[in-house]
């Protein structure tokens, strides 16, 4: 089936464009520990995994996440309280087991970079800590 993945945010913004499926849903009749999840969805991941609900969250054995940080979707400099309490949340239910930064650079619009060049996006790959 062709579809999306994205936040509600996203989805009302893109409703009608895009065939979009609610993730608590698709995961709803999985087992606990059951699921390995890859999400590359440019930049509605972190969208996404705040909302995900606990239980659902329950549902994943695996997860590699590939961040975007760029500026229009407020998570590179506007939001990183948020960012902090989603990375704190995940490292609650999983461990970190590699991760890759890539494509640095600046952004203008982003006042606390200076002269440094931060990645563009973070991959992540997890395994849930009870397993």
């Amino acid at each position: 089936r062709n579809a999306c993945i994205g936040g509600r945010s996203q989805r009302a913004r893109e409703e009608g464009k895009h065939n979009f499926l609610d993730l608590d849903t698709e995961l709803s009749s999985s087992p606990d520990r059951s699921m390995l999840l890859k999400l590359d969805i440019e930049g509605s991941e972190f969208d996404v995994l705040r909302e995900l609900s606990n239980a659902s969250l329950r549902k994943v054995a695996y997860l590699t996440v590939e961040y975007h940080f760029m500026g229009e979707t407020g998570t590179r400099c506007c939001d990183l309280g948020r960012v902090k309490d989603l990375f704190q949340r995940l490292a609650n239910e999983f461990l970190v087991i590699d991760g890759a930064a890539m494509r640095w650079g600046t952004q203008p619009d982003c006042k606390i970079e200076g002269s440094f060049d931060w990645p563009n996006a973070l991959t992540v790959s997890y395994i849930a800590r009870d397993l």
